[in-house]
């Protein structure tokens, strides 16, 4: 509403800031503890940051770029997708590959997200599927949603 009144605009500046990828962020999600994130790039690596310091803690070298990342309710697994529509778990201890490459799509993953129980993970992409993937056995759950 403008009735003459300059308006007031709030600026913040951040609370911290995040710095180390080489190439853009195309996801970030945060752990269940509520003390780390992770993120990840087309400069084809997932890092874990420790929220308290912003001090990278973990960096983890993938063979492509990321497109998204997701971790699992208890923290323990982070999922990523890469651009060749794979999904790979990772144990987030070591960033070993407990499972994938989980192949289903036909584009780019672009999108995922976890069940609030843990026990779906859904993965979008630009095919215009949802697939839904069990975190127990990483097997598909049914067909994919059109």
């Amino acid at each position: 509403m403008n009735n003459g009144k300059k308006l007031t605009v709030s600026q913040r500046e951040p609370v911290k800031t995040f710095e180390g990828h080489e190439r853009q962020i195309t996801s970030i999600a945060t752990f269940p503890d509520g003390k780390r994130i992770a993120t990840g790039s087309l400069d084809k690596t997932i890092r874990i940051w420790r929220l308290e310091d912003g001090r990278e803690i973990k960096k983890w070298v993938m063979k492509k770029n990321v497109s998204a990342i997701a971790i699992l309710r208890d923290g323990m697994h982070v999922v990523s997708a890469t651009v060749d529509w794979q999904l790979w778990v990772h144990d987030t201890g070591t960033g070993r590959v407990v499972a994938g490459p989980l192949d289903g799509h036909t584009g780019a993953v672009l999108a995922l997200d976890i069940s609030p129980d843990g026990g779906i993970l859904a993965s979008g992409s630009i095919d215009r599927k949802v697939i839904l993937w069990d975190t127990t056995t990483w097997r598909r759950k049914g067909d994919p949603l059109k």
